[in-house]
């Protein structure tokens, strides 16, 4: 028997949080099967630590300022931690 898209989802998204953990930027849709927002399961499963955020874009032509604007908080946080 085959695996669901979900658990599919579930297992990239396991895999990449093991290269990225401390921050997350998703395009909001939700994983097939499931009515969790993928920026949600973020939140929950994925990053941690202090400071930790996600931002979630309203869709794919709006990735490129919200990768911006979180690039720009993150830079705002290393900067003010050191002063």
């Amino acid at each position: 028997m085959g695996k669901s898209a979900a658990h599919l989802a579930r297992r990239r998204l396991y895999s990449s949080s093991k290269r990225s953990r401390s921050k997350a930027i998703a395009i909001p849709s939700t994983i097939p099967g499931e009515k969790r927002d993928i920026a949600d399961y973020f939140a929950r499963n994925v990053i941690g630590g202090i400071g930790s955020f996600v931002i979630s874009p309203i869709g794919k032509a709006d990735y490129a300022s919200a990768l911006r604007r979180k690039l720009v908080l993150e830079i705002g946080m290393a900067v003010s931690s050191r002063w």
